[in-house]
This record gives structure tokens, sequence and C-alpha cells, in this order.
């Protein structure tokens, strides 16, 4: 329980969708694995697929899905930490992950409470920016914008898809909408971590407008599929349709099954990037299925489900 010893230090991360938010946390993970660590990972489906690829450097991992901390599932969020509270080994540091489309601003302002504030620092809001994507979804979705406008630390990750010139471009963007912030690069979003350490330069719960809705017509859905999917036309087939589609998909993340090929692969899907990896086995306890979550602004299942149905071994290309 926590009593006399130092307050539990928070450290909250956020992004858009497929920003880099779980390689970040691995690193910062594995920075901190000498001391206990308590980690809340929290997805807008239904589905956990992030909790399965948080690396093992932690003591204990909970689980908040179908929603977002900041609204939905805001009370959850306050019966666990409650429950470190009370907890008789309490951690030295909390990692949460918050879902691709938090409100950064409204989820941090829950640690500022003077309840919760005798028993949490927030050490760090940091939000993770998807050099490549991110003015596209400026555009599209309020909660690209607001992750950065509320933010302590600005990781601009994945340099390495960009060129310098458009890096200036995006850094001053990003100034524009949050001269407060703290800004440094990234590839595979590693960065030095003793800036974590930097003093806040503001109070940022003065720029906090809870009454802002989410965007609306925003989805995520989740597709289970019992026979193995071909490689190569699940690849070509989802590489097509996020070209074209870029704009109404946001993140395709999953475990798929595929034919003639043995254990569990990872997709995942960024801005019009696909990538299929192999992801270990498939547990023993488990059957053997694929589980897909589907993210964008008005998508449909009948129309993912079809699209997917065109990759099983026996469909022609010509059904496409």
């Amino acid at each position: 329980m926590i009593m006399d010893r130092d307050r539990i230090k928070i450290f909250l991360i956020t992004g858009f969708l497929g920003s880099g938010k779980t390689t970040f946390l691995n690193v910062l993970l594995d920075h901190y694995k000498a001391e206990k660590n308590f980690v809340i990972e929290n997805e807008y489906g239904k589905e956990s697929i992030d909790a399965v690829l948080v690396k093992k450097n932690y003591n204990q991992l909970f689980e908040m899905n179908n929603g977002c901390l900041c609204c939905v599932l805001d009370d959850e969020l306050l019966s666990v930490l409650e429950e470190l509270i009370s907890h008789p080994e309490a951690p030295d540091n909390l990692f949460i992950e918050a879902s691709g489309v938090a409100d950064t601003g409204i989820l941090a302002s829950v640690f500022k409470r003077d309840d919760i504030q005798k028993f949490f620092e927030l050490k760090k809001i940091i939000t993770i920016v998807d050099a490549e994507n991110i003015e596209d979804r400026f555009n599209e979705v309020v909660e690209a914008e607001r992750q950065v406008s509320a933010a302590e630390l600005l990781i601009i990750n994945k340099m390495d898809l960009i060129n310098l010139r458009y890096a200036d471009i995006l850094t001053n963007r990003l100034k524009t909408i949050n001269p407060f912030a703290t800004i440094v690069t990234a590839t595979q979003a590693s960065i030095e971590l003793g800036i974590l350490n930097d003093p806040p330069s503001r109070n940022f719960t003065d720029h906090i407008n809870s009454d802002l809705p989410h965007t609306s017509h925003l989805k995520s859905i989740l597709m289970t599929f019992d026979y193995p999917f071909d490689m190569q036309k699940l690849y070509s087939i989802l590489t097509v349709s996020l070209f074209l589609h870029y704009h109404q998909i946001y993140r395709i993340k999953g475990f798929v099954n595929l034919d003639k090929e043995d254990g569990k692969f990872l997709i995942q899907s960024t801005g019009k990037k696909l990538s299929i990896t192999k992801e270990g086995e498939w547990p023993e306890d488990e059957p053997v299925q694929s589980k897909i979550v589907v993210i964008g602004k008005n998508i449909e299942r009948i129309s993912l489900e079809r699209m997917f149905n065109k990759a099983y071994p026996n469909k022609s290309y010509s059904t496409y």
C-alpha cells in the first residue's frame, strides 16, 4: 500500500493510430526494467492486439478495450488506479498506452485531480507523431491535432520515411500547434531518454476543453476468420485497398493464419503501408483463427469481410 513511499510515476503515451506507441512503450520498459513496472494497455477495439506485442519487462498489465480511457472507460481507469493505491506491492512506474484516438488533454487531466496527485506523479505526457501520415490525419480527424496540442514531449517517429526538407516543414507545423512542447525526432521510436526528466514548460490543464466530441463515423470493427488466407492474395488485395481507401482505413492490425505457413503472423498497416510478419506460434489452448481489427471512418463490416474473403486460397483474382 502507498503510504510514506514515493508516488507512482505516470508516463502517458498517446499518438494517432499506427504512430509507434507500442514500440516506444517497449523502449521505456527496457530502460526501466530494473524497476517495478505496471502497464495499462488501452485499445479502441474489442480485441487486444498490442498487449500481446508488449515485451515482458513489466510486473502486471491491465487491458482496457472497446473504448477510450478519456471518455467511455474513464470509470474503469479510476478503478485500476484505486487498485494500485491499495496494492501490497505498488509499482515504481505506471506506463499508460492510450488508444490511437484518445484525447490526450482530457486523459491527462485525471492525474491533476487532488485525490489522484496524492498517490501519482504525472511524469511526462508523450505524443508519438507518425512523420509520414500525420498531416493527412490533421485534415481528417480532430483527435490527431488534440494529441499534439496537449503533449509535453512530441516524438516525430519514422524519420527514415521522409526527407529532411519535409521534416523541417512538419516540425514547424507542430510548433504552431503546440509551441510549448519539446520536439525530438526518432526512427523506431528510439530517443535519448534523459529528456523524460526535463520539467514541464506549462500547465497543460489550462488548455483543455472537455466538451469536444470524438470524430463522427469513426469505427473499430473486429473480424474473425476460420480458414487460412493465401499470403500473396492477402497482401496484394490489402495493398490495393489501402491505396484506394487511404482516407478511410486508418489502421489494420491482427493475427492471421496463412495457408501453407506454420505459426501465427502479425498483420498491420499504417497509412498505405502493409506488413505481414511471423510472430511466433499459436497458443495450444486457443483455436487457430485469424482475428483482424480495422479502424477507420465510414467503414462497414460487410464490405470489409467481402474484401478479406477474396484472399482465401480458393478465390481467384478475377473476383476482386
